[in-house]
């Protein structure tokens, strides 16, 4: 019983300290003045004057701590697109990458991926969700409200 209630406490402890004073940064996109190549380098000038963000939350165990293995997100634009680049570094240790499927429009739990989620209208009910994993299974939803008349094909 002793141990149970130390190990409660401990993780309490653990998870308050991770919600202490923690908040995520602000990802501004950036107007891009060249062509860029989508080849995963990044090594256009434009990325390097895009302002990086990090201080990612893990979703496990504790969706309330920074990330071990943190991302750096940079967002840019042009008249077309938009374009996000990210670099994800691995931890320490030659960790393997976990998938349950390589299939498309994957579900995210138990995977090593990266969701990049738009709200147009800053509204928190509407979303566009696009996702990828280092082994290139790639997903994308959308979210609508209930009022949404979803368009159908016929």
């Amino acid at each position: 019983m002793a141990k149970a209630l130390w190990l409660s406490l401990a993780l309490g402890l653990g998870a308050f300290h991770c919600l202490n004073g923690q908040t995520p940064d602000t990802l501004y996109a950036r107007r891009a003045h060249g062509p860029i190549r989508i080849d995963g380098l990044m090594d256009e000038s434009d990325w390097g004057q895009a302002k990086g963000v990090t201080n990612f939350f893990e979703q496990f165990p504790l969706d309330s701590c920074l990330a071990v293995g943190q991302t750096v997100v940079r967002m840019m634009f042009d008249d077309d697109y938009i374009y996000v680049g990210a670099v994800m570094y691995n931890l320490p240790d030659d960790r393997n990458y976990v998938t349950p499927s390589l299939r498309r429009d994957f579900r995210g739990e138990a995977n090593d991926a990266i969701v990049i989620v738009f709200d147009p209208f800053q509204d928190n009910t509407n979303a566009f969700q696009f996702g990828v994993n280092p082994l290139a299974s790639s997903g994308k939803a959308w979210w609508p409200t209930e009022e949404t008349k979803v368009p159908t094909s016929t």
